[in-house]
């Protein structure tokens, strides 16, 4: 018994320091470790060369940044959202010398920022079920923005993802020794391979609208299993997401 006792708590150790990822759906085939370090994807365009799209009115930033505790349920977190946007808005400033901003929007009435959010989740949700921007036409706030600033172009940022509790990772843990154990104490010849978890999440998606066109020329996605409220994390994908575009590709 002492040895098997020793063996369980080897077994245990082992997987305490290896839980660190946990599957999202839109990444099944992508390895832990390619995720770690951020996943951009191709760019879409409507053919327009970037020296054609200048004078960006910047229309805001949307984020919805969910926290994990309990029960492995997200809840959505106003208060994690809210950082996340106002370091949206700082990154897209300090980036002002690589793209072609020309200001930002400013929207006061209360019911037509909700409608400009409600438009910008919509015209993000359509690129993604159809995985392209062809035949996607602009909704009406974000037009009206765009016209009544004499504004050909626009550009939107969008953040999604999640973290997690500390009480929660360390119930993950504990399931997953607690399923390792009892799988060799029944002896069974299978091995046990536990749910790995992952303790942050952060998806950047990045579009620009161009009104005399009434369609999306750019848009482009970056995921990376890192906290969603790390300013550094959402920079890096920010700067990979217009890599090659407005931004000169960096060789590594």
């Amino acid at each position: 018994m002492k040895i098997l006792s020793i063996v369980i708590f080897i077994i245990s150790i082992y997987i305490l320091g290896s839980c660190s990822a946990y599957k999202m759906s839109s990444s099944d085939f992508i390895p832990t470790h390619v995720l770690e370090s951020g996943v951009t994807y191709p760019v879409m365009t409507s053919g327009l060369n970037p020296g054609e799209i200048t004078g960006l009115l910047y229309l805001g930033p949307v984020s919805h940044i969910a926290l994990i505790g309990n029960g492995n349920g997200k809840m959505l977190d106003d208060t994690l959202s809210n950082i996340s946007e106002q370091l949206l808005d700082k990154i897209v400033s300090d980036f002002k010398t690589n793209i072609p901003l020309s200001g930002e929007a400013e929207v006061h009435d209360e019911a037509t920022k909700s409608e400009l959010e409600k438009e910008i989740e919509h015209l993000c949700k359509v690129v993604i079920e159809l995985n392209g921007i062809s035949d996607i036409n602009l909704t009406p706030v974000i037009d009206s923005l765009l016209k009544s600033n004499n504004k050909r172009f626009g550009l939107i940022t969008v953040a999604e993802g999640y973290t997690r509790t500390k009480d929660n990772i360390n119930a993950n843990k504990a399931l997953q020794v607690a399923g390792i154990t009892a799988n060799f104490l029944s002896g069974n010849i299978i091995p046990y391979v536990p749910r790995r978890v992952t303790k942050a999440s952060s998806t950047l998606f990045v579009m620009i609208v161009d009104a005399d066109l009434n369609n999306i020329t750019f848009f482009r996605k970056c995921i990376k299993h890192a906290e969603p409220t790390d300013g550094n994390v959402l920079s890096d994908q920010f700067r990979k997401i217009f890599e090659g575009f407005y931004i000169k590709l960096i060789i590594k």
